[in-house]
């Protein structure tokens, strides 16, 4: 092994670990354990609207707590709470404006009910969902979605016990989905992942491999249609991700609605990935049935091969590419037979998308851009106006959502522009998002990107900043873009503000960090008689608990190494069990070639993070230089 090829992919990947410690990692369940889990705290809310789902999350004394998605739960209504044991807990309407609460502009609510008999309550986890998700191993998390999908539906999951599904899946990066998802991010949704979900599970818990609830499942990115050229059936086809709320987004307002933190189960430790051998009692979940008759059963059919293929890529396992390949002989089938079904070329577009054929996957999405009706759907929309009842109110929703699906398909097309390098044609095509759905921030930031690589700064900024006007809070990518073009404006100090936004709201974003300390160290070269740059670059204050981090990280940039190693080692007498600190002291240790130190410091680091592996890379990788000098 090359030292310096080790060292920097074990480098990349420690980067996430350099700014949050991680607790010590959790042990994996099996997928009959998750389902074990799943099963009693899982219940089935019932109303006169369609039903949901939702999970216990507390109890004192005789009265429960329930969280699931607003949607849920929004009409003034009798509900029943259906739990594990078949039990039906009424809540009479008179009790609605008491027991069931909203939680501000999030889709989540709490509801309550009463009973004397013992039920579990879910163990939540509470740790960073976007730790490693920009290192180099490309990997993040499976998790499973616990729900009953209500009566009437065409589901093709065998459930796992009653009515109840437990579908797996992976989830998602954020910075990957947030632009591929059909719905921009809102009322909470940052979880995402591609486990098979249907209109019932909404509400229900999305469960990490040891069984602790990270989010509350709420959309399923699919539309029942009745497709004239296969049949004349309502049938859903699903295609995109679901999307959740992680459960962080809850904790944040638990006691707004009366919810302290010592009345649940919180656990920060990161999961573990079930074992390779596992993956067979998991493709079951993934086979569709038999005896495909249409288009629409061969699109699913191509969604579900590609969820497989996607969790046998997630053990590095060959089948993977013979998996996309029959899903995209499945989408082709599709085409074949209704040549004019725009989900099933936009199902193709994404496959050849993931299989880096980005000029067929632009042909897919063009082709189902011609064919949608979208001054048909516009003209309806626009005629229907202000809904007067339920129907309309339904219908409103529906053309919405078809719109919203027509705005996708031009984003994606502006993302495959982009990476062909067509930088002009897909600014045009973000444009035409921002026309159909002008709030659609992620756009923006993209739009901003395209602009940023034609070298148009300013115009770049504006889009960045219709972006953060929109989401200032939760988006940090906007931010850090916006670092970049005021860095290629030479406002160095805007720029590090903009990149210490960015990292306030994501502080695991190696891009982010790196590009700052090239910044910083701009702007200290030209304050060098200024004893409060470095601190007013960084906007320390002294009582911030990751002072001497970002202290040491700034030191770092300069490549001021020996106050580099003097600010992480005051981290480590903070908090001696700091393993990001040791880790940081071991790396800068490296760069003076000070090896027998280094490996002291990773090796301490591995000891209290000893599920790392890529601390144990850099081990090896010191170990391989101290043998072959």
């Amino acid at each position: 092994m090359r030292f310096e090829y080790a060292l920097q992919a074990a480098l990349f990947g420690t980067t996430a670990a350099l700014v949050i410690m991680q607790s010590p990692i959790a042990n994996a369940l099996s997928r009959e354990e998750v389902q074990t889990i799943a099963q009693q705290i899982t219940v089935r809310i019932e109303s006169g609207a369609p039903p949901g789902s939702g999970f216990i999350i507390a109890r004192e004394g005789n009265t429960y707590y329930v969280l699931t998605a607003w949607h849920v739960v929004q009409q003034n209504d009798e509900y029943q709470i259906v739990t594990a044991d078949g039990e039906r807990h009424t809540l009479v309407v008179e009790d609605y404006t008491t027991k069931v609460q909203k939680i501000y502009e999030k889709d989540l609510a709490v509801l309550q009910f009463t009973s004397d008999r013992d039920y579990q309550t879910a163990r939540l986890g509470n740790y960073d969902l976007q730790r490693g998700e920009n290192v180099l191993a490309g990997r993040t998390d499976l998790v499973f979605v616990s729900g009953t999908p209500f009566e009437g539906q065409e589901v093709e999951q065998a459930p796992v016990e009653g009515d109840r599904l437990l579908s797996p899946g992976l989830r998602m990066p954020l910075d990957m989905a947030s632009g591929l998802a059909k719905q921009s991010i809102e009322e909470g949704y940052q979880l995402f992942y591609t486990s098979d979900t249907y209109p019932g599970m909404s509400g229900g818990p999305v469960l990490d491999s040891n069984g602790r609830v990270i989010g509350v499942h709420g959309r399923s990115e699919g539309e029942t249609l009745a497709e004239q050229e296969s049949g004349s059936s309502d049938f859903r086809v699903k295609a995109g991700f679901s999307q959740g709320i992680p459960i962080s987004v809850f904790l944040d307002f638990a006691e707004e609605v009366g919810i302290q933190r010592s009345q649940l189960t919180l656990e920060s430790s990161a999961p573990t990935p079930l074992e390779q051998q596992d993956i067979g009692s998991l493709e079951s979940l993934f086979i569709p049935k038999a005896g495909l008759s249409d288009s629409r059963e061969w699109v699913n059919h191509g969604n579900k091969l590609w969820r497989l293929a996607n969790l046998y890529q997630y053990y590095g396992d060959a089948q993977a590419e013979q998996l996309k390949q029959r899903a995209f002989q499945a989408y082709n089938k599709a085409v074949e037979l209704s040549p004019n079904f725009y989900q099933a070329w936009y199902g193709r577009g994404n496959l050849l998308f993931e299989l880096g054929e980005f000029n067929d996957a632009l042909t897919s999405y063009s082709r189902a851009i011609e064919i949608f009706p979208y001054e048909e759907k516009q003209q309806e929309f626009e005629t229907l106006g202000q809904p007067t009842n339920a129907e309309e109110q339904q219908l409103l929703n529906a053309l919405n959502g078809e719109l919203g699906f027509y705005a996708t398909l031009w984003r994606y097309k502006g993302i495959i522009l982009s990476k062909l390098q067509r930088h002009e044609e897909a600014v045009k095509a973000f444009d035409k998002v921002n026309e159909i759905q002008e709030f659609d921030y992620i756009s923006w930031d993209l739009r901003g990107m395209s602009l940023l690589a034609l070298g148009e700064n300013e115009a770049a900024l504006e889009s960045f900043d219709r972006a953060l006007l929109i989401n200032p809070d939760e988006y940090s990518h906007a931010w850090i873009h916006r670092g970049l073009a005021l860095g290629g404006m030479n406002n160095l100090e805007g720029a590090i503000q903009a990149y210490n936004r960015g990292i306030q709201i994501q502080p695991n974003t190696y891009q982010a960090w790196m590009s700052r300390a090239t910044l910083i160290n701009e702007f200290l070269q030209q304050n060098p008689d200024d004893p409060s740059a470095l601190d007013r670059a960084l906007a320390i204050q002294p009582d911030e608990p990751d002072v001497w981090h970002r202290r040491g990280w700034g030191q770092l940039s300069l490549q001021n190494h020996q106050d580099a190693i003097a600010a992480f080692e005051e981290a480590i007498v903070s908090n001696p069990e700091d393993a990001a600190a040791w880790t940081a002291k071991g790396m800068t240790l490296l760069m003076e070639n000070r090896y027998d130190e280094a490996a002291d410091a990773f090796a301490k680091a591995h000891q209290l993070d000893p599920n790392n592996t890529y601390l144990q890379e850099v081990r090896d990788a010191i170990s391989d230089l101290e043998d072959n000098p």
